[in-house]
Formats: C-alpha cells, structure tokens, sequence
C-alpha cells in the first residue's frame, strides 16, 4: 500500500508497446517532469491505471486529456474527501491544462461535468468538478485553466483569472451554480443559465440567451442578438454598447422576462408600453404598493413612454438604495415604472 511518484520527462516513452504505468494500492502520482507535453490518458487505453494523481506542473506548460471512463479507472472512492465519489486529483499551475470529457467508449453520453465549490486539500484550493450521471469526481488545483467537454450540451472552458464560462464553439451551456458565462464575438451563440444568479457577458450579434432560474444579469455590447430571455427570478439587462435602442414594444418575444434595466453611460435608450410592464414587471419588487414595476438605471440615457399622457402619468421621487428614482404611473394605477434621475424620461 506505498504511495508511489512515477516521474516522466517524455511521453515518448508510451510509444513502447511495453510501457506501463500502474499504482495498484496507496494514492498513486504521475508527474510531468518536462514542459509543453500533452498527456492523453484516453488515447493511452489502458496504459495508465489506479493513479489517482496527475501532477502537470513540470518546468512548463503541460496539457493533460482525459474522460469520465479514466477517472473511474484510475481514481478511489473517498480518496481526497468523503463524499462517496471516485476521485482523481489533477496538480498544476498558471500555464497547464485540462481537458475532461464527459463521453465513454462506447460512445454513449449518461451525462455532464458540472463545476461545484472549490475545496481545499492539505492547505491546497482545488476546482472541483463533478459528473451528474455516475458517482465521479475530479479535484483540478486552482489556477489550471479546465475545458469541459459535455456531449450534447456545450463546450466551454474556465479562465482561473475570471472565474468565468468561455464557449469554444455555438451550442448551449447548463449551468446549476452562480456562473459568469462569455459570448464569443462573431458568433451566433446559444447560453443557457441554470438556477444560480448567472452572468452573461459580451452578448451581441446573433446570439440568444435564456438565464434560467435565479436572479440573472445579461449585458449586451449591441442590439442585433437573436433572444434574451431573463427566465424566472428578478433579472437585468444591461447595455454595454453605445447609442443601443431596445423597443420592448417592437421586439416582443425577442426580449422577455426583465424587471430592471440598465443604460449604462453610452447614451443608450429604452421604449416602452405599459402594456410591455405589465407583462414583464414583478408587482412589488422594489415597493409593496400592490403595483407591478419595472426598474431603469443608468449613469445616462434616455426613456421613452410609449402610449402618450393617456396612457402615462409622473409622480413623485422615491429613494430605494441611496437612489432616487422618478416614477411614472399607468392611467389604470396598476403598474409603475422606477427611473434612476439621471435618466431623461420622455411620454410620447
């Protein structure tokens, strides 16, 4: 039952038919003693078993591959924490990569690798990433960056300096923790929040995007996006671009599920029916009056009434977080729409 280090300086050396790599009991370390090698654990078939660590950290940048089936090959049950999953453990830094794949050899896909909360092991923070269709789990040093490859869902890596989701090709994302997921610019992307409070960011051209259960935030740089849709929970859409204009009138089912709004400073403008309130509204989400309401924020910007005086009425100022907002009133008094003072409000 030692715990036994078996040091590499080449991958060429499984180029023999001969060469193997076996830890049998104790907790087991492969460990890339060079820079710039990619090790691939699936393409290995077989030569690599009952390691349950792989140390990438080497002199340089090292990438190592593997899927589902070579985390059950080669970890232990409750080997870095007890939880009752098959565990493997990747060591690296700054530099190495992952590669984690969710398919089996026969090709069949029982499900995704999902990212859970960070751990820490002997004073060491690691990513941890389990599989929602077997009892599998895979503990990466913080700092690694981690592609995860999900058949059938999306294929997206993690940035260690930002925490965040980056997809690598259009196709959808489902997430269950508060996550921060990236459109790539030029693509026509489809993101998919799941229940935490997920962020969208980089949204544009062609792309579509449902947040989901939760409180979600999605910010767009331009106003050509093909949907977005907040989903359940108190959501906001925020304009990164410049001179934008988003007509909740004459988008419909192009944008739904909102109750705030943010301008930004870029000069950008949102129009407005009360009708558009009352169906994307929360009756009293920022004041218990009974009334449905939506929320504009914005350093700058413009907010245009549609509908005419008949239709709208200006109240009062309140305050709600240090903020003053101008509130406007459907004739019907049944919704009501908060405006940060920094922000023009025109009835037209």
């Amino acid at each position: 039952m030692e715990n036994n280090t078996f040091s590499i300086a080449d991958l060429a050396y499984f180029s023999s038919s001969k060469a193997m790599v076996h830890g049998n009991g104790g907790v087991d370390t492969l460990k890339l003693a060079g820079a710039n090698q990619v090790l691939d654990l699936t393409a290995l078939a077989g030569k690599v078993s009952s390691v349950e660590i792989i140390d990438l950290t080497g002199t340089g940048n090292n990438t190592l591959k593997l899927s589902l089936a070579d985390v059950m090959e080669n970890g232990a049950k409750d080997q870095f924490m007890a939880d009752g999953r098959v565990q493997m453990m990747v060591k690296g830094n700054a530099g190495d990569k992952v590669t984690l794949s969710d398919v089996l050899p026969n090709g069949t896909d029982p499900g995704d690798w999902v990212k859970k909360a960070n751990v820490a092991v002997g004073g060491v923070v690691y990513e941890v990433y389990q599989h929602s269709g077997f009892d599998a789990e895979l503990l990466v040093q913080q700092g690694v960056t981690v592609t995860l490859q999900n058949a059938g869902a999306s294929t997206f890596h993690i940035e260690p300096e930002l925490e965040a989701y980056v997809l690598d090709h259009a196709t959808m994302t489902w997430t269950d923790s508060d996550d921060t997921l990236i459109a790539r610019l030029g693509f026509a992307d489809r993101l998919e929040g799941g229940a935490g409070n997920d962020t969208f960011l980089k949204v544009g051209t062609g792309d579509t995007v449902h947040g989901g259960a939760g409180d979600d935030t999605i910010r767009i740089n331009s106003g050509d996006f093909a949907r977005l849709d907040g989903g359940l929970g108190i959501d906001t859409l925020v304009m990164d671009g410049k001179a934008m204009h988003i007509d909740l009138s004459a988008l419909g089912a192009k944008v739904q599920g909102f109750e705030k709004f943010d301008l930004g400073a870029g000069g950008n403008t949102l129009a407005l029916s009360a009708q558009d309130l009352l169906a994307g509204g929360a009756r009293d989400m920022v004041v218990a009056d009974g009334k449905v309401q939506m929320l504009v924020n914005g350093a700058n910007g413009d907010v245009n009434l549609l509908g005419g005086n008949d239709s709208w009425a200006q109240g009062g100022n309140t305050t709600v977080g240090d903020v003053t907002y101008s509130v406007y009133t459907n004739l019907a008094g049944t919704a009501e729409l908060l405006v940060e003072d920094k922000v023009h409000v025109t009835i037209l």
